[in-house]
């Protein structure tokens, strides 16, 4: 890239600071809500307005109290851990790789502070519009005058981590890390080291006046009277945060949902109602009654009444795994867990309700032919249906003992399930009689899927691995020798479909699941669940809360915007834009745009010319600062490279010329942007593709 281009690069970036435009929410949570990432701080302006950080660059706002949130385009991907704001309008949030991000207008768009960093910032602390701080990894401080338009490194005379900031007015504050509080009296020009009882970590420092203040850490809670020459220690114990409303009346939290309270300056500690065992990161007081905490898992807690009650303002149907989900149309769809747990919605996922199932078995697997009819499977052979859209469900004899994994119906008579032990069982009658089929195995079977009475799979969870086919309906079975653990298949017609598994694995079939070809998946992560559309368009998802994508039968596969990190074990769409995932802690994801992160001009065409035109992953990937994009065009086209971040904005055009047919590279240098993910996107004549890149710095 030229000197011209850079700059140019460099012109665009100043813009983009001073600007943010929304775009559609690729994947949202139906459960919990608002979210189920980890919230690591929380911080009101006034009894009804305030805000909540977290993992994967989560911000949600209420402005009624908690009764309701909204989930806040924060423009990044990554952690946030701590949020400040000065008034209802001006904030601050400030996270991993030296991430500040500022909104002027309440939230409701955010634009990334300069810093040319790389270490974590832990937490930020305003005084007024214009004097904060920020403090993180390697003992780094940065010091703004001018609202964050410049941030200035510090020096903090310390290399440990700091975790806390916290300023009593423009001159004095303290900051608390591993093994260390510090002090400055001349905002932040110059620090000194404090004298504390421990080595260990501090994650939280307040002061309620200038010689009165707590720290909370590993070893409990300090307490300084003389503006943290001495410090006591006035409580043991794993705590991550501590707050006090006044000289008496304080509160900490920590660790397993830890909550005490304080009414005499911290002398005693009373251990508060625990409704949570997460873990309590962040805290905010109202008022001496008034208290919020966030933790993990997206929890979020209230008192109005000094903690005699705290209040969970985290809605959730289920908290434990969601094993598989199942939609008939836009609006009807049921999910199955362990415990005989069986969730259903009318509304699209809106709202869930439990049904009474009858069972304490662990559920695997849910399939419905339409509205009413349905099935699920699970532990121990149980084997339930409702014809009544799950008011009642019934007990059916599968003549088996062994755990039964998948079920697959092809109408409201004809159905499959499989399982352990070699199980194949089929029933023609809706399951009125099953009959054991023969598969002379006794390895695990996770995966079955018929297209019709005659036409079925069945994957094998063993070693050797295998899928088995018939064309018979299960009188006799074809085996079929693949690489790798299989946990999913899915056909789209008797010819073509998917295999997928361990350590990232696709297999691709074009002749029924006689021969498979290996598909780049660009993970390593195992893969639990697939579904196709048609022949090109299919998602696929997975630990880590992978979520990978295709529009061109998986000749390429990208990462969607997933909103978690929890385990996906089952996918499901009713159409090209409308689908779920279901998974670990309870999480139910939607999504009403294919899970795009930015909608694309019509992103399925790319099928039409994958033969003449290829847009490779870039690489290194992740890259810092530079990485190498490779495309190949066949005849001479417009092409049109350009970049966009996590919200679809559009950051920079690398390339906008005639280029004959042959192969190229283009350099694309973040210099000067946060780390974060980032898309690339092809246009070649009627061709469009996008792929996902990531910088770290």
């Amino acid at each position: 890239m030229n000197t011209k281009i850079f700059l140019l690069a460099s012109l665009l970036l100043s813009l983009l600071l001073f600007s943010s435009i929304n775009a559609q929410q690729s994947w949202f949570w139906q459960n919990p809500l608002p979210t189920g990432n980890d919230l690591r701080d929380v911080f009101f302006i006034n009894e009804n307005i305030g805000w909540s950080v977290g993992r994967w660059g989560e911000i949600i706002k209420t402005s009624d109290g908690g009764i309701n949130w909204q989930i806040l385009n924060s423009g990044t991907s990554v952690d946030l851990y701590s949020i400040h704001f000065v008034n209802e309008n001006i904030g601050w949030a400030s996270g991993r790789y030296a991430t500040i991000l500022k909104t002027t207008n309440g939230g409701t768009s955010w634009f990334f502070q300069n810093y040319n960093g790389s270490n974590n910032l832990n937490s930020v602390f305003f005084v007024d519009e214009n004097l904060g701080w920020a403090v993180g990894g390697s003992g780094s401080i940065l010091a703004t005058t001018n609202g964050g338009a410049n941030w200035i490194l510090k020096q903090s005379n310390v290399t440990a981590e700091l975790f806390s900031v916290y300023f009593l007015d423009e001159n004095l504050g303290w900051a608390a890390g591993v093994g260390k509080i510090i002090k400055t009296t001349n905002a932040g020009a110059s620090w000194f080291p404090l004298p504390i009882p421990t080595v260990e970590s501090l994650y939280s420092v307040f002061f309620i006046s200038p010689n009165t203040g707590w720290a909370a850490g590993h070893i409990g809670i300090l307490k300084t009277t003389n503006g943290g020459l001495i410090w006591t220690v006035q409580h043991y114990g794993g705590l991550l945060t501590v707050h006090f409303a006044n000289l008496t009346t304080g509160y900490a939290s920590g660790i397993y949902g830890a909550i005490f309270k304080s009414t005499d300056g911290g002398i005693n500690w009373v251990s508060q109602t625990q409704i949570s065992s997460n873990y309590l990161y962040g805290m905010n007081l109202i008022n001496e009654n008034t208290v919020w905490l966030v933790g993990n898992q997206g929890t979020i807690l209230k008192t109005t009444n000094g903690g005699t009650d705290w209040v969970s303002k985290t809605r959730t149907v289920y908290k434990r795994s969601i094993l598989s989900i199942d939609f008939v149309d836009a609006s009807n769809g049921f999910a199955v867990a362990d415990s005989g747990t069986i969730l259903k919605t009318i509304d699209g996922g809106t709202n869930w309700t439990h049904q009474i199932s009858g069972t304490d078995k662990y559920l695997r697997s849910v399939d419905f032919i339409d509205q009413n009819i349905g099935w699920t499977v699970g532990y121990n052979g149980t084997i339930l249906k409702t014809s009544n859209g799950g008011v009642d469900w019934t007990t059916q004899n599968s003549g088996t003992s062994s755990d039964l994994l998948s079920v697959c119906f092809i109408d409201q008579n004809i159905g499959w399930t499989v399982g352990k032990l070699g199980t194949i069982i089929n029933t023609t009658d809706g399951g009125n009689s099953w009959i054991l089929k023969s598969s002379a195995s006794t390895d695990e079977f996770f995966a079955v899927q018929f297209i019709n009475q005659n036409i079925g799979w069945v994957a094998a969870h063993s070693n050797p691995h295998y899928v088995l086919r018939t064309t018979d309906g299960g009188i006799t079975w074809i085996s079929s020798d693949v690489t790798g653990w299989n946990y999913s298949l899915y056909f789209i017609d008797e010819i073509t479909g998917w295999l997928v598994g361990h350590s990232g694995k696709i297999l691709k079939s074009q002749d029924g699941g006689i021969s498979w070809e290996p598909q780049e998946s660009g993970s390593y992560d195992a893969l639990i669940s697939s579904y196709f559309f048609d022949q090109n368009l299919g998602w696929i998802v997975g630990n880590s809360g992978l979520i990978l994508w295709t529009t061109n039968g998986g000749e390429d596969w990208s990462q969607q915007n997933y909103q978690s990190y929890y385990d996906l074990y089952s996918v499901k769409f009713i159409n090209e834009s409308t689908g779920w995932v279901a998974g670990e802690n309870g999480t139910i994801l939607k999504t009403t745009n294919g899970g795009v992160t930015f909608v694309e001009e019509n992103p399925r065409t790319i099928t039409n010319q994958l033969a003449d035109f290829v847009l490779s992953q870039n690489f290194p990937n992740p890259f810092n600062p530079s990485t190498a994009i490779r495309y190949e065009i066949s005849n001479r086209s417009l092409v049109i490279i350009k970049v966009y971040d996590v919200l679809g904005n559009e950051i920079y055009t690398l390339l906008n010329e005639e280029k004959s047919a042959g192969s190229y590279e283009v350099e694309f240098k973040a210099t000067g942007l946060p780390s974060g993910i980032y898309f690339y996107q092809l246009k070649a004549g009627s061709f469009i593709q996008t792929k996902k890149m990531v910088y770290l710095k």
